[in-house]
């Protein structure tokens, strides 16, 4: 994994537990988080 990665949802609303044991068991941090209205919420991540 290079670089930062964008997952775009058209979702106004995400929830993070699940997000968060997919994080910790691929050794991944969320760098940023945004709305839009065109995709939703859109969440950074990258590689620890």
């Amino acid at each position: 994994m290079e670089g930062n990665v964008k997952i775009k949802t058209n979702q106004s609303e995400v929830r993070f537990t699940i997000v968060e044991k997919i994080l910790q068991r691929f050794s991944l941090r969320i760098t940023d988080v945004s709305f839009t209205d065109y995709y939703g919420i859109i969440i950074g991540i990258e590689k620890l």
